[in-house]
C-alpha cells in the first residue's frame, strides 16, 4: 500500500494499513488501546473502524482513547458501538481487564484537562478511578487465568526527546511537547 511520504495519512487509512500488515502475522487477539479516530464525535470513522475490526478477526478488544469521545464521563457513540467500561473479556486463555482511563476524572478536572487541537477538544489527562478498580477487582476475584490490563493513558511519565535538556525548575511538563500525561492514579492502578 503506497502513499507519498510528505502526506499525512488519514487515521482510517493508517488503521487499514496496520490491519493489512497484521493479517500477515499469526494474531491471537488484537488489542487496541484507543484513538480509533482522530476527532471526537467522528461517528462514521468509529463505525468504519468497528467494521474493519470485525472483518479482521472476532478476537479483539478496544478501550476508549482521548480522541474517541467528546466528553469524558458522559455517554458517547463510542460506548454505543464498543460497550461500557470497565469490563472483563476472555480471549485466547487471557482475562482482559478493560478500563476507560478518562471516566475517572472528577468533573472539575475535566475542564482543566482539555486542550484545543484546531477546532476540536482533546483530553490529555486520565484517571481510572476507584469505581472501576472496585468493579473489576470483584469480577477478577478467584479467576486463575493470566490477566492483561488495557487502558489508554500511560502508567509512567513519558518524556519527549527534549525533556532532559529542559531545567526542572522551568516547570515545563510533557504536554508542552505534545505528549500525553501519565495516568493520574497510576499508583492506585499498580496497587
Amino acid at each position: 500500500i503506497g502513499y507519498n511520504v510528505g502526506e499525512r495519512l488519514r487515521p482510517v487509512a493508517a488503521f487499514r494499513i496496520w490491519l493489512d500488515r497484521l493479517s500477515m502475522c499469526d494474531v491471537d487477539v488484537l488489542v487496541v488501546s484507543g484513538d480509533l479516530v482522530e476527532r471526537p464525535g467522528d461517528d462514521y470513522g468509529m463505525r468504519l473502524a468497528h467494521a474493519m475490526l470485525c472483518d479482521f478477526t472476532d478476537q479483539w478488544v478496544v478501550v476508549p482513547g482521548n480522541h474517541d469521545i467528546k466528553r469524558p464521563g458522559y455517554h458517547d457513540v463510542f460506548f454505543d458501538i464498543y460497550g461500557d467500561f470497565p469490563r472483563l473479556e476472555h480471549h485466547a486463555g487471557i482475562d482482559f481487564a478493560l478500563f476507560d482511563s478518562m471516566s475517572g476524572l472528577p468533573l472539575e478536572e475535566r475542564d482543566v484537562a482539555e486542550r484545543m487541537y484546531g477546532d476540536y477538544v482533546c483530553y490529555t489527562e486520565g484517571r481510572v478511578g476507584a469505581a472501576q478498580y472496585d468493579a473489576l477487582s470483584r469480577e477478577l476475584s478467584g479467576r486463575a487465568h493470566p490477566r492483561m490490563a488495557v487502558l489508554h493513558h500511560h502508567l509512567m511519565r513519558q518524556h519527549a526527546d527534549l525533556m532532559p535538556h529542559v531545567p526542572k525548575r522551568a516547570g515545563v511538563t510533557e504536554d508542552v511537547f505534545g505528549t500525553m500525561k501519565a495516568l493520574m492514579d497510576a499508583e492506585a492502578f499498580f496497587d
